[in-house]
C-alpha cells in the first residue's frame, strides 16, 4: 500500500516527459483542461479524463467517461480501480507510475 501523504505519479513515456512527477495531493484529476493536477497535452486525452482517490487501502484510479478510456496495465477499466505501487496508467500516449 502507497502512503496517500507521499503517492506520486512519474511520467514514464513518452520520452521527451520521462521522469516528469506530479504530487499526489487528495483527489487528483488527470486531463487536458485548466485545473487538473496532473495536466497532460495530448489530442487523445479528454480534458477531464480520469480521477486519482485516495481511500483506506490506498489509491483508486476512474475513468470520467474519457473518449479514449483510461488503460491500467494494459486493461481497459470499466469502473474504479484500485493502483498499487509500480502499476501503470495510460492515458493517451502517456505513461504514468504510481511511486
Amino acid at each position: 500500500m502507497v502512503s496517500t501523504n507521499t503517492a506520486r505519479l512519474m511520467v514514464v513515456a513518452p520520452g521527451s516527459l520521462a521522469g516528469h512527477t506530479f504530487a499526489l495531493d487528495g483527489e487528483t484529476t488527470i486531463g487536458r483542461g485548466a485545473g487538473c493536477g496532473v495536466p497532460i497535452d495530448d489530442a487523445h486525452v479528454s480534458k477531464l479524463h480520469a480521477r486519482l482517490s485516495p481511500t483506506e487501502q490506498g489509491w483508486v484510479v476512474e475513468d470520467l467517461g474519457s473518449t479514449n478510456g483510461t488503460v491500467i496495465n494494459g486493461e481497459l477499466i470499466a469502473r474504479p480501480t484500485p493502483l498499487g505501487v509500480g502499476e501503470r496508467i495510460t492515458i493517451g500516449e502517456v505513461i504514468l507510475e504510481l511511486a
